[in-house]
């Protein structure tokens, strides 16, 4: 695929909130982890409701090219 084509693989366009729980994602009893491996996203971002979206889906053709 060529990048010049790449809208010709989009059908439409929704909205998306991407949260983060940023007090699940620090481990306080363990600092030293957090500043070598930074913090843990997969507690902070893999929780139900941390990744809200639509409920609508806006057509491409609807839209035009952004």
């Amino acid at each position: 695929m060529k990048a010049e084509r790449a809208y010709d693989y989009i059908a439409g366009y929704t909205v998306l909130n991407d949260v983060s729980y940023r007090d699940f994602e620090m481990v306080e009893q363990f600092p030293d982890l957090a500043r070598r491996y930074g913090k843990n996203w997969t507690q902070g971002k893999g929780l139900d409701n941390a990744c809200p979206m639509g409920p609508f889906l806006v057509m491409k053709d609807e839209v035009g090219e952004p």
